[in-house]
């Protein structure tokens, strides 16, 4: 079990869970994209660029960097309250996809509100299943948050001077 007491275990939680964050998310858009996205997007993208849609991998990798990034570390962490955290990383992502879906439908006259509708939709499975799955791997390997990211109640305040009421 990693002890989150100092520096060097705070970025060894964060690399880990960094790292099976990025292949459950990539896993899981992946298999979204192919699956349910590329038959809807394929027209629309052509309707709106006059060409074929293809794939650029710096800006896929950087999409997929900032998503990981959300789920590790924008999103409470909570293993002892597995669901909360997962509502929260949801709800992130939906803000996320629900914005960008949304700015795309707003600007782009060919572009479906159907996909809109999909995209926002999608975000907070995204987010919130693969929170839920970095969790839970994480929390099986006996890699825990540092103690003050860990959320606390009303009867824990005691316990962090970091975290009294300001």
């Amino acid at each position: 079990e990693v002890q989150m007491a100092d520096s060097v275990a705070t970025v060894k939680y964060y690399c880990l869970t960094f790292l099976i964050a990025a292949v459950v998310t990539t896993l899981l858009d992946v298999a979204w994209i192919n699956l349910f996205v590329l038959p809807q997007y394929q027209p629309m993208v052509h309707a709106v660029q006059g060409a074929s849609m293809g794939v650029r991998p710096l800006p896929g990798l950087l999409a997929y960097l900032f998503i990981t990034l959300g789920v590790t570390v924008v999103t409470p962490k909570d293993q002892l309250r597995p669901f909360r955290e997962t509502l929260f990383a949801a709800l992130f992502g939906l803000v996320v996809y629900g914005v960008y879906a949304w700015t795309v439908c707003a600007l782009l006259a060919k572009w479906s509100i159907w996909v809109a509708v999909g995209d926002t939709l999608w975000g907070p499975v995204l987010y919130g299943v693969s929170a839920f799955v970095t969790s839970f791997i994480s929390y099986r390997c006996g890699v825990r948050p540092p103690t003050p990211l860990l959320a606390c109640d009303a009867s824990d305040r005691g316990r962090y001077s970091n975290m009294d009421d300001r």
